[in-house]
This record gives structure tokens, sequence and C-alpha cells, in this order.
């Protein structure tokens, strides 16, 4: 739930990249039913487990399953997005960055112990970090 608490306040359209299992896509559109949620993992077999949620669920109104490779989604095409267990932290941000419009902001979870953001990666992004519990939170994209 730390990345429900991590986009308080915030609408409009969510990209969860590697959304594998489900978490924390299907957590988000349960709890956030005002967003536009898009799930996004290359596995086909992955893919077809969340399109079955999604229906389950009854979510099939806002939120997109797609089998593709995350880099080759559109740049600017989000409010937030979000990654959990996606890969090394400093392509995912990166990634994220690419994707998040100006304004919005990304969520990624955090290790149990360590700092992992280089502080050189944070200021030539030029974004801030704020951890809220299990995730880091960075804004400041423009």
């Amino acid at each position: 739930r730390s990345f429900v608490a991590a986009i308080a306040g915030r609408a409009g359209r969510l990209v969860d990249l590697g959304s594998g299992g489900g978490v924390p896509g299907l957590v988000l559109a349960v709890d956030r039913p005002d967003l536009e949620i898009v799930l996004i993992d290359r596995r086909q077999k992955r893919t077809d487990w969340l399109e079955r949620a999604v229906r389950r669920l009854d979510l099939v109104d806002r939120v997109v399953v797609a089998c593709t490779d995350a880099t080759a989604w559109p740049s600017q095409d989000a409010e937030l997005v979000t990654a959990r267990g996606f890969g090394p932290p400093e392509p995912t941000l990166r990634l994220a960055a690419r994707i998040v419009r100006p304004g919005g902001a990304v969520v990624i979870s955090e290790p149990p112990a360590g700092d992992r953001w280089a502080p050189e990666l944070l200021a030539e992004l030029g974004v801030r970090r704020t951890v809220i519990g299990a995730v880091a939170r960075f804004d400041g994209f423009t």
C-alpha cells in the first residue's frame, strides 16, 4: 500500500512498468478507481494472466494490459509511472522519466536498507526523491 500512499492527491494515467503478477498495478487499480492504468509487461504469459485478473476484478473499463517492451512505450504518456522490481535503479528511473509527463511523479520500490540512488543521477534529471514507506517518489519532472 506504500504505492497507494505515494500517489495520494494525484490523478490521470498511470503506467506500471514490468507489471508481472500485478503488484502494485492491480492494487492501485482497486484502491484508486479514479485512475486510468496501463499494465506493461513484455512476457505474454504474464500479460495473459493480468488480462484475466483485470476481467475478474471488473476493471476492464479503465485498466489496459500491454504486452510490449517498456522501452518502446511513448514518451510523456502518463502523469504517474510505477515500478516494482523492474530493473536496476538508473535505467528504471531514466525510462520512467521519459514516460512521465512534466509535473508528474514516478514511484519505485525501495530496498529494505541503503540508498541506491546516485545523487548525480537525481541532479541530472532535476528530480527530488521522497521516501514513503517502502517506495521512493520522484517529483520535479519538466
